[in-house]
């Protein structure tokens, strides 16, 4: 390989820990707060209607589309309007409720060698963040292994979306003072549209990480493929030295 890779740009959910389970948990964790704090939600609104809310939301304020914790939190000012609060109370209370779901959303359990990967990775790498999710590296407690995290929120774009990769290069260039091709870089994710086919149409190289054994799409290229973290050293090397 010519360009040696530089940069190197993570997926979070599903790539570096399972984002299923945790949501789940998170909303539970939601649903007793108010419970307990707010009884009046869940006596006057039900699953339905909340979701119906949150739809009814996002039309009116299409500019957020990917801004998730904006969109949950614009939710849950409607529905304590609704019960009567005042405008400057029904966003204090929902700005509680997100910042409860928030901390849930971002206690994870790691998925076996992910911590041990960023750890070997970014001793020769420079590694950032890429998600269309609202994940939090600091509250995660891995923000020191990144030197920068781009998302949907913060670019305005989801993946597929060429423009978080971009930004990804555009960032590592002004880290490393020097300009980083999409040759020099590697995006590793889940998702076989999203993450891989995208980063690939970028020119970037690509791994896609198939934990959960999930079939790849016959109408896209094939890529270097990790059923599990610790593989993705042994398949760097190969891309270096390709």
């Amino acid at each position: 390989m010519k360009h040696p890779i530089k940069l190197i740009t993570f997926d979070l959910d599903d790539t570096l820990w399972p984002v299923g389970e945790i949501m789940i948990k998170a909303d539970a964790i939601l649903q007793a707060w108010l419970k307990q704090e707010h009884p009046i939600i869940q006596e006057q609104f039900s699953r339905q209607d909340i979701f119906s809310i949150r739809d009814q939301v996002l039309q009116e304020n299409t500019r957020i589309a990917h801004n998730l914790t904006e969109l949950r939190i614009l939710t849950y000012c409607e529905l304590f309007s609704r019960t009567g609060c005042t405008a400057a109370k029904a966003r204090q209370y929902a700005e509680d409720a997100f910042s409860v779901f928030y901390k849930a959303r971002n206690t994870i359990e790691f998925f076996p060698g992910a911590l041990s990967l960023l750890q070997s990775l970014t001793q020769n790498h420079t590694l950032i963040g890429l998600s269309n999710g609202n994940a939090n590296l600091e509250l995660v407690g891995i923000d020191h292994y990144f030197s920068h995290h781009h998302s949907a929120e913060s670019i305005g774009l989801a993946k597929p979306h060429p423009a978080m990769f971009e930004a990804a290069l555009a960032s590592a260039s002004q880290i490393l003072d020097q300009t980083i091709e999409p040759e020099q870089s590697l995006h590793i994710g889940d998702h076989p549209e999203q993450d891989v086919e995208a980063a690939r149409l970028c020119g970037m190289n690509t791994i896609w990480v198939n934990i959960f054994n999930r079939d790849w799409p016959d109408k896209l290229n094939t890529t270097a493929e990790a059923n599990h973290l610790s593989e993705i050293p042994d398949l760097i090397k190969e891309l270096n030295t390709g």
